[in-house]
């Protein structure tokens, strides 16, 4: 964490200010992973009224061999979940048009092949 907790004044800041912050640094501990997924799932129904709000905003940055790709099934599952999707099809699309408006941006260093199971 010491390490790895890129702009954590910034967000501690953000953090103080009423932002729920929620963190997950799957080394931390060997015995029970977090990853970001499990957090955007277990907070399904806030993520997805954010993302159809109109001005939530999602950056998407580490690993997009693995992460980036169960991150983006994680959204789409919380669209669908919260009813903002009626289906899985009507999720993936709706998260187009967030990267075609700029509010679903990645920075990855490996390339994401496809988003489909």
């Amino acid at each position: 964490r010491d390490v790895d907790w890129l702009y954590r004044e910034r967000m501690q800041a953000h953090a103080s200010a009423g932002l729920d912050l929620r963190l997950a640094f799957s080394r931390e501990d060997p015995d029970t992973k977090v990853y970001v997924q499990h957090l955007v799932k277990e907070d399904a129904r806030k993520v997805a009224q954010l993302l159809s709000d109109g001005v939530g905003r999602v950056y998407v940055c580490g690993d997009g061999a693995n992460m980036a790709r169960d991150v983006h099934h994680a959204l789409a599952h919380s669209l669908v979940a919260a009813g903002k999707a009626a289906d899985k099809g009507a999720a993936l699309a709706a998260l187009e048009v967030l990267k075609k408006d700029g509010r679903l941006l990645h920075d990855i260093w490996s390339p994401i092949d496809e988003y489909e199971d």
